[in-house]
């Protein structure tokens, strides 16, 4: 087995495994469980955002899995919209990057949310009247934010380049493709 076809398969069952967790929480949640935090059953909204998340998460690792355990032939047709599937996630985490990266400054922050409260009808949430001590918190925050975004960003580079590496591999290299360097055994 190549490295690269190792790789897809230890990040592709996290990733599994991860969006079928999410999912659960957000159906439980969705159903009016009672034993879930707060934050979550308040929330209809958080809910179907996670269940879409879930949703996502679950088909793009099925469909790395599915083109993990093809054969050669069949391998490219599930790893070439994987490729493509995660370009485009790593494009929008770019920009949530840089956009994180801009609103780092407070007066940046403290406009969104001004806009944000002006926005919701009377009686305002809590956090729209402790504005200060909600700036300190994202700004103590961002630095995390920031590392979370670049760690994520590696490894869906890592990611993309195992896919490409694992969809152009041939077992025969009399073909003219490309070969794997490296096998593990």
């Amino acid at each position: 087995m190549s490295l690269s076809l190792a790789w897809l398969r230890l990040t592709n069952g996290v990733l599994l495994l991860a969006s079928l967790a999410v999912l659960t929480v957000a159906v439980l949640s969705l159903a009016g469980y009672g034993q879930l935090p707060d934050a979550v059953q308040r929330g209809k909204g958080i809910s179907a955002l996670m269940t879409i998340v879930g949703v996502c998460g679950t088909g793009l690792s099925l469909l790395a899995c599915c083109g993990i355990n093809q054969g050669e032939g069949f391998r490219r047709s599930y790893l070439r919209p994987y490729f493509v599937i995660l370009l485009i996630f790593y494009t929008l985490l770019l920009v949530v990057g840089v956009s994180a990266y801009w609103i780092q400054d407070g007066t940046d922050i403290d406009s969104i949310i001004d806009k944000a409260c002006s926005r919701i009808p009377e009686p305002a949430p809590q956090w729209c009247g402790d504005r200060d001590k909600l700036i300190m918190r994202i700004k103590d925050n961002m630095q995390v934010i920031l590392l979370t975004i670049a760690c994520s960003g590696l490894l869906i580079v890592l990611n993309m380049l195992a896919a490409f590496s694992a969809a152009s591999a041939t077992a025969n290299p009399a073909e003219g493709d490309t070969i794997e360097l490296y096998q593990v055994s």
